[in-house]
């Protein structure tokens, strides 16, 4: 986020027992400016702040106090329960900040574009929840947190005619490291599953990763895509894979069978049928092995190494056709057999 600076101005009147505070700040995170009023009453002796009023704003976004809170600070700082308001989702915090963690906080309904605050996301329409559950020092974090996304849905280029997702994630963090469980659903039928380990403790680009991951696409779902440049795609896609290496290198390995896939594209007449093979996913190259299709009375089959992480992505195929007539066109009778 980068160094926060600014400016804060505090007034404070009465009793050191009773003492009404005013506090505004205005500040700079990463280029970015953020603006806090709080009121409040603080307790000296008892060492307790209530807060009745709080409000931030950043992005044009305003979060709100939704009722008075009350912070213990006669050792470390522990909340009794804060209730915040963004636009008409809530969050609700309870228990220690300080000196380690003992916090439950729990969110509903808050809007799925409001992520474009903490992480660079596209445009994004549905629902945000969770749970979270956090004990101990900030170094060696244990716990939970579990995420909820439903109609969740692209708001920007051609991706917003896709139909709509949800999302669970549960995250459990100990001393070696957060065990993930993850699923997303999407259309009819599409799914995606990944569950495993990160380890380390952190989310440091040093994180070892022990991951799995299951999935199947119906490749109709991508209508939405090609349909307006003339193009349609029928079939499954299942994925099977494991991750390794780590977060800032990631390795994966695994493969991506096709089945009873189906191609057309009617700017050039293409036509292919009884699609099938399979992708080998190993480190940073995809294998293409003996994806077939059926072209008419004869077929082609693709074979050769796509290397999708490498820089530039350098690639090594052979196409192969007997007796292929691939276009299905008045004007055109083109019928192929060779290697490229």
């Amino acid at each position: 986020m980068g160094p926060l600076t600014g400016e804060i101005a505090v007034a404070a009147r009465g009793p050191v027992a009773a003492l009404s505070l005013g506090a505004q700040a205005g500040l700079q995170a990463g280029g970015e400016s953020v603006r806090v009023d709080l009121d409040g009453r603080l307790d000296g002796v008892g060492r307790a702040l209530a807060v009745e009023r709080l409000e931030a704003v950043a992005r044009n976004e305003t979060l709100r106090l939704l009722a008075p809170a009350r912070l213990d600070l006669s050792d470390g700082v522990a909340v009794d329960r804060v209730r915040l308001g963004l636009r008409q989702g809530v969050i609700e915090v309870a228990g220690r900040l300080a000196p380690e963690l003992a916090l439950d906080a729990v969110a509903a309904d808050v809007p799925a574009d409001l992520l474009r605050l903490i992480v660079p996301v596209p445009g994004l329409s549905g629902s945000i929840g969770g749970q979270a559950r956090l004990t101990g020092a900030p170094g060696a974090l244990g716990g939970q947190v579990r995420v909820t996304g439903e109609g969740l849905r692209l708001t920007e280029g051609p991706g917003r005619a896709l139909p709509p997702a949800s999302l669970q994630v549960t995250v459990r963090l100990g001393p070696a490291g957060a065990e993930v469980d993850a699923r997303a659903e999407a259309g009819k039928g599409g799914h995606v599953a990944l569950r495993g380990r990160v380890g380390g403790g952190s989310t440091t680009g040093d994180s070892a990763l022990d991951l799995r991951a299951d999935g199947r696409l119906d490749l109709a779902a991508l209508d939405p895509l090609l349909s307006g440049a003339g193009r349609r795609a029928r079939g499954k896609a299942d994925l099977t894979a494991r991750i390794g290496g780590t977060l800032a290198a990631p390795r994966f390995d695994g493969d991506v069978r096709l089945v009873e896939g189906a191609w057309w594209d009617r700017s050039i007449g293409l036509v292919l049928t009884d699609v099938h093979g399979r992708l080998g996913l190993a480190g940073d190259s995809v294998r293409v092995e003996r994806v077939e299709a059926r072209a008419g009375p004869g077929s082609v089959a693709l074979d050769g190494t796509v290397r999708w992480l490498a820089p530039g992505i350098p690639l090594d195929l052979t196409v192969r056709a007997r007796d292929a007539r691939p276009l299905q066109r008045d004007d055109v009778d083109l019928q192929v057999s060779g290697e490229v």
